[in-house]
């Protein structure tokens, strides 16, 4: 599947993505919050961040009550412990999920200013406030600030002070959407933050054909084949992008 198809995928990723967030979070983010957390701060009064309503027009009652209940959990945790990071991670996605997009922004924002060096709760901002709470602006700074940490943590594996880690291809892919959302203005701009990307991991497969579908979209076809050829040596069963070169070099025959 080519990243034409995928736009709903990325809008949503928090939600679908959540069993593998939490194992992140149990993980390399547990580190990451230890080597660069900040817990000195704390908010003037928890009960502002804790109100929990759902403003959701269609969520069904069990899916309401489920994400209350969740929320209820971080909720206990954070009473306990209010530099728990990623209780307030949770908090926020289930007020997310419940259509509580300022209320998520706040729980986000206020976990960030704890852990500043963090990229989830960052990455969670610009997709909230790219395609929920349509501020672009904010969206694009939230993603570069998630980029920026992730690259500063990949930089530490290589001096050898961290985890062995992969940065997360996903907030190069994401950030690269809304700029293509925006039209030609920036497409300067969504070549620049792909190209950023497989700088740092220049084997991530799905970057390569994110990259090459960029060139073929923008007429730039022998771009286009190079890049799906680089795709092919790192995944070469690729199917989708096998058939694409294939119409793409007939193309320009």
């Amino acid at each position: 599947m080519l990243p034409s198809t995928l736009s709903f995928l990325r809008r949503n990723w928090l939600g679908l993505g959540i069993a593998a967030a939490v194992v992140i979070v149990g993980g390399g983010l547990v580190w990451l919050q230890l080597q660069f957390g900040n817990p000195s701060r704390r908010p003037a009064s928890l009960n502002q961040l804790f109100v929990f309503g759902n403003k959701c027009a269609d969520l069904p009652e069990d899916k309401v009550q489920e994400y209350h209940d969740r929320f209820d959990t971080a909720k206990k945790r954070l009473e306990a412990n209010a530099d728990d990071f990623n209780a307030w991670y949770a908090a926020g996605l289930m007020k997310k999920f419940v259509c509580d997009y300022a209320g998520a922004r706040d729980i986000w924002e206020y976990a960030n200013s704890i852990r500043p060096k963090n990229s989830i709760a960052f990455a969670a901002l610009g997709n909230l406030y790219g395609y929920f709470l349509k501020d672009f602006e904010k969206a694009e700074v939230n993603y570069l600030k998630a980029i920026e940490n992730e690259e500063a943590f990949k930089k530490l594996q290589a001096e050898n002070k961290a985890p062995e880690y992969a940065v997360n291809a996903e907030y190069y892919r994401n950030l690269y959407e809304l700029y293509r959302a925006k039209g030609a203005t920036k497409d300067v701009q969504a070549l620049g933050i792909l190209l950023r990307g497989l700088k740092v991991e220049p084997k991530e497969a799905n970057l390569t054909v994110v990259l090459a579908s960029h060139y073929r979209d923008t007429g730039r076809i022998p771009e286009a084949i190079e890049w799906f050829e680089a795709s092919l040596k790192i995944v070469p069963d690729n199917k989708a992008v096998q058939d694409e070169l294939t119409r793409l070099k007939a193309k320009a025959s």
